[in-house]
């Protein structure tokens, strides 16, 4: 926490530079801070480094707030003391939302007293009388659907700090366990709500230092994530594809539960991504696991056909479930980009069904809150294939809209089971 104003002008200024390069950068973010920290804040102390990046990304999810703040300060509304000038006006106005949103005072920023006082006038002022797609920062078509499917509050999850979760890994040790450790090491935890495997931390300490890290007890990932792989229920013994597994997070949860037995085959056709799971499998010790590169291994889906117990598609979409995570998902999404990914989302399970033998599942699962994304791609799944049908409820949940809120992301999740054969019959 920042309240001395000597380091918020330190950290205010680094912030401005690093908000600045996300916006004008077409990669992604988190490559854009780690680049960052690495290159521009090299020798800096860890607790000021991390204080920059959790400002910025803070900045990125009110970017079009700030940017409507901003204008109000650069045409005069901010006193006749050229606040608006001011190279760090913005994330100063961020401080001062952060503050709001918390219900903490504003902290002592690098400024007169006049100068503050005009800069929560304004703030107050632009946030009062702005429209809710702008108080969200998303496009306005994006907002509106938010809010058509859940009010105001729903689109405004978006510029929430999201939490940061880990999930205990089951193969090296219990829940319990890792709570007392990592609190002996002086770090603040909690029990998720809903994930009998999930941990919140204070997201102040940097968890990947800890020797609980480097031993595998824990891998970071949502509360969303794992109750979505948790929905997946993969057994012990069984034989698990993830189809679209991209950095193994689920792929990962499900090894756990399988107890390191049967196996699991995560499919991608980004390699590098697939190499960086090879070695968290290692660490983790979840030597079920075999990672295949779709584009180096064409031939594995007919390998596979007809044998897999479970399929897990989790898809690529929108993630509209995620944008607090992922804000520039929200700056450069298109409404045709939900068209696209729909026809996406429809191909992938006509591929990967035919992997389940009979009387298998497949599991489809988004991060997106879009109902043509969800139970949309499920409908028009079953209409062409009318030996699957949906086995229980599927599993939707939105992100938080309370003041301290569940902890999880936005997804939804269905399981879609496969017709057994029919039994033999013969006549004499």
């Amino acid at each position: 926490m920042l309240d001395r104003a000597a380091d918020i002008a330190v950290v205010s200024a680094a912030a401005t530079r690093l908000y600045r390069r996300g916006i004008e950068a077409e990669r992604p973010l988190d490559a854009i801070v780690s680049t960052f920290i690495r290159d521009d804040l090299k020798g800096a102390p860890r607790p000021l480094r991390g204080e920059v990046a959790r400002l910025a990304q803070a900045m990125w999810r009110r970017r079009r707030l700030l940017e409507a703040i901003d204008l109000a300060l650069s045409t005069g509304a901010g006193g006749k003391g050229g606040l608006g000038r001011h190279r760090d006006a913005v994330a100063f106005a961020a401080l001062v939302l952060l503050a709001k949103d918390d219900g903490r005072p504003v902290p002592p920023l690098p400024l007169t007293a006049p100068e503050s006082a005009a800069l929560v006038r304004v703030v107050d002022d632009v946030v009062n009388r702005s429209p809710v797609d702008v108080r969200a920062s998303l496009p306005a078509w994006l907002s509106d659907r938010l809010v058509q499917l859940g009010g105001e509050a729903l689109a405004l999850a978006s510029t929430g700090k999201p939490p940061q979760t880990l999930r205990v890994n089951t193969l090296k040790t219990t829940r319990e366990a890792l709570l007392f450790t990592l609190r002996q090491q002086g770090l603040k935890v909690r029990p998720c709500e809903r994930s009998p495997v999930g941990i919140v931390t204070d997201g102040e300490a940097d968890i990947f230092r800890t020797p609980a890290f480097f031993d595998g007890a824990f891998e970071m990932q949502d509360e969303g994530s794992q109750l979505v792989a948790l929905h997946a229920a993969a057994r012990p013994g069984e034989r698990v594809v993830d189809g679209c597994a991209g950095a193994g997070g689920k792929t990962l949860a499900m090894a756990a539960q399988m107890e390191g037995t049967g196996t699991i085959t995560a499919l991608d056709i980004h390699g590098g991504r697939l190499k960086a799971l090879q070695e968290r499998a290692r660490r983790a010790g979840a030597h079920n696991v075999r990672a295949v590169d779709l584009e180096e291994s064409g031939k594995i889906l007919k390998r596979l056909k007809g044998s897999s117990d479970l399929v897990l598609v989790d898809a690529p979409c929108t993630g509209t479930g995620v944008l607090r995570r992922n804000p520039d998902t929200g700056w450069r999404l298109q409404p045709e980009d939900v068209e696209r990914l729909t026809v996406l989302q429809r191909s992938l399970l006509d591929r990967y069904a035919p992997l389940v033998k009979p009387g298998g599942r497949m599991v489809y699962a988004t991060c997106s809150l879009l109902p043509e994304e969800n139970m949309g791609a499920v409908t028009h799944f079953l209409a062409s294939h009318p030996d699957f049908v949906v086995e229980d409820a599927p599993l939707s949940l939105t992100p938080a809209d309370g003041d301290a809120g569940p902890h999880w992301d936005g997804f939804f999740t269905a399981t879609l089971r496969r017709a057994p054969l029919a039994p033999s019959t013969t006549t004499g």
